[in-house]
């Protein structure tokens, strides 16, 4: 419509061909001139209107046109700049869009993920290897751990190099580990073992036959199971490069023969190929990372001070023991380890281990101070160690509660073994010192087991030996879970960011982990140290107990033996009842699987109702004893600290017994002489040949 009414204001046809030239000349059309609209005018002005078409990619200038078609006049003649100006700018809008050029645009390019730095003198083959899985195998996210320093090596090779890769799927993991393989054999003559590297046909046939089975028994999802096709992990092992010649003698620097052996002089190399999952599951170089970190931390040698708090000169790391310098010598370094501690013996004994800590009197005290475990070597702080575990386990009752107890300790003896204690654990292995930090914290739950710390550092044992694959032996895993079950709940409002753990969760998880290695948790002493555990508790669950006693029963396991008895009978006599009940069921256990009671049994029952200090309870004590003895199988005779024991219930069930039994003549018929007790102390004297 705009373009309409442009058009009809023009008077002649000259102004509206220009007019219409304007927008020809965007579209690239030329204004074609037919005789029919051509304008009667001089031949001139019709080929005026025809020349100033712009053409596609043409520069050519209008200079000429526009002086021909207007004359020249000094007010109205452009300058040669503007008409450069305008004729620059009229060819630039003259372009089309389909015509117009798009300035170059450069793709920047993919750059390869980095590898990883390859120490200078490592072998030349690794960095080779690098770029070999990068480039043409296409795994992603490598990485590389030097475990050189490690001493002694790991299993898979000294000087090792270990290097991790991520395939992008199991056929991926296949196909490149297959191609490493063969690459290696044909490029640097070198035969790697593959672990898990299925052949180039094996797989499809375990496949097929997988398929093959699954239709004819019908199972749906068998992808799930672990069959061992698909492993996502392939571990290609080059062995030793560079390995060092035959087997010579070792001579030692004063000329004596110290061995046999070769030198390891090459590297290890150990290709790790796993799926991303299986990478993450695995987590392995955390655990190597963690390894190297021990080592180094162990290899750092703390600092002496003196006195004055000087830096004392350091005693050379020699961990070599040889017969000339014994591991625990009498020289001048080693002058504190005295005689003392020779009672401390790391054999385990029934009856002289105990006796030998309670005469030691002071068994921590050999050692004048701990900065001196600086200077011993990993024999002697193991030796240490063993002294420290026999400490724990035979030591006296109020020594081990005050070393072991979480409050404030009470004593210079106490807080040097703490100090001890604490200094052998930094040193060692957290595997060696595991079984004597078991024990600490068994005798710390039993000295105060309100606390409620006590939780976290089961399941921190607990996971410990889980992840590092501490072997532990029954006694230990008992221990553990008596332990867990004798403290008190974790706190119903914990800190912030710390959550709670249950008990059951904590036991559940040990045994578990018991059942997975092989042990049975069907068995007495499991049973009974729960049973242990729940009796040592503020207010133990009677439903519990049974249940427990319930389980023993159907289980059909034997009859318990009398060293968990007797420590279920001392978990029993501690707690609130009046009536006892459960002390009498676990002394009525033997009697129903038909089993006789030996003599330390009643020895045992008669001292705890003595440590009672209830007379109606020792009053029961001693008259089911007295008459249960002769029926024993065989019968169990009243002597020696048998007596001792029962005249001391009797002295407490009647205050008055012994008095009267005293005073009594011999035959007399008086009503204080028909008394119970009266009557039971006169036949004793009776069987001993005594008279009052």
């Amino acid at each position: 419509m705009a373009s309409g009414r442009a058009l009809a204001s023009t008077g002649c046809s000259s102004c509206r061909s220009a007019v219409l030239r304007l927008f020809a000349t965007e579209l690239a059309v030329p204004v074609a001139s037919r005789p029919r609209f051509a304008p009667r005018l001089a031949p001139a002005q019709s080929i005026r209107l025809t020349a100033p078409v712009a053409r596609p990619y043409s520069t050519t200038s209008s200079r000429a046109d526009s002086q021909s078609r207007n004359p020249p006049s000094s007010s109205s003649q452009p300058t040669a700049a503007d008409t450069s100006t305008d004729t620059g700018a009229g060819d630039a809008d003259s372009v089309p869009w389909y015509l117009q050029v798009d300035p170059p645009r450069h793709v920047a390019t993919l750059e390869p993920p980095p590898l990883p730095t390859v120490p200078e003198d490592a072998p030349p083959i690794l960095s080779s290897i690098l770029e070999y899985a990068s480039e043409e195998l296409g795994l992603d996210e490598l990485s590389m751990l030097d475990l050189r320093e490690l001493d002694p090596a790991p299993a898979l090779g000294a000087n090792l190099f270990m290097l991790f890769g991520t395939a992008r799927s199991e056929r991926h993991l296949n196909v490149s580990a297959g191609r490493f393989v063969r690459w290696l054999r044909a490029k640097h003559r070198v035969h790697a073992d593959a672990d898990g590297l299925l052949g180039p046909n094996e797989r499809k046939t375990k496949l097929r036959r997988k398929a093959r089975k699954a239709k004819l028994l019908q199972i749906m999802g068998t992808d799930e199971t672990d069959d061992g096709i698909r492993t996502g992990w392939i571990c290609v092992n080059l062995g030793t490069i560079g390995r060092s010649g035959p087997e010579t003698a070792n001579v030692s620097e004063d000329g004596r023969l110290t061995g046999f052996g070769t030198a390891q002089e090459g590297t290890s190399i150990v290709f790790q190929i796993m799926t991303e999952s299986r990478r993450a599951e695995m987590n392995l170089e955390a655990l190597w990372t963690s390894s190297l970190e021990s080592f180094r931390a162990a290899q750092k040698t703390p600092e002496l001070l003196d006195s004055h708090g000087q830096v004392m000169q350091q005693k050379p790391a020699d961990g070599l023991q040889t017969p000339a310098r014994p591991a625990l010598g009498d020289g001048p370094g080693r002058k504190t380890i005295s005689n003392r501690t020779a009672s401390f013996s790391t054999t385990r004994s029934s009856g002289r281990a105990s006796a030998h800590l309670e005469a030691a009197g002071d068994p921590m005290l050999a050692y004048e101070e701990p900065g001196q475990l600086a200077q011993m070597d990993v024999a002697e702080l193991r030796r240490v160690l063993g002294l420290l575990h026999n400490f724990l386990k035979y030591g006296p009752a109020r020594h081990v509660g005050a070393a072991t107890s979480s409050h404030t300790v009470d004593g210079a003896r106490e807080a040097f073994f703490t100090e001890l204690f604490d200094v052998i654990v930094d040193r060692l292995s957290p595997a060696e010192t595991w079984g004597c930090r078991l024990t600490f914290h068994a005798k710390s739950v039993k000295t105060n087991p309100r606390d409620p710390a006590h939780a976290s550092v089961s399941q921190a044992l607990l996971q410990e030996m889980q992840l590092h694959g501490i072997v532990a032996t029954r006694e230990q895993y008992t221990e553990l879970l008596g332990a867990i079950w004798m403290a008190r709940e974790a706190e119903e409002h914990p800190p912030k960011g710390v959550q709670p753990v249950g008990r059951t969760d904590l036991a559940l998880s040990l045994l578990t982990t018991m059942q997975q290695r092989g042990q049975s948790i069907l068995a007495n002493d499991v049973v009974a140290s729960l049973l242990q555990s729940t009796m040592s508790q503020e207010s133990p669950s009677s439903s519990l107990i049974a249940s427990l006693w319930d389980l023993a029963a159907q289980a059909g396991l034997p009859c318990m033996d009398e060293p968990s008895l007797m420590r279920l009978l001392t978990a029993a006599s501690r707690t609130a009842e009046e009536d006892f009940a459960m002390m009498w069921d676990v002394w009525q256990t033997a009697p129903r699987y038909l089993q006789s009671r030996s003599p330390a049994m009643y020895l045992h029952m008669l001292r705890l109702a003595a440590q009672s200090k209830r007379s109606q309870h020792c009053a029961q004590v001693v008259r089911r004893c007295v008459l249960d003895m002769p029926n024993e199988r065989p019968p169990v005779v009243l002597e020696g600290q048998l007596v001792t024991a029962l005249r001391d219930c009797i002295k407490i069930a009647d205050p008055m017994a012994e008095v009267i039994a005293a005073k009594l003549p011999p035959g007399a018929e008086t009503p204080a002489a028909k008394r119970e007790f009266v009557r039971m102390l006169v036949q004793l004297d009776a069987m001993q040949g005594k008279g009052y």
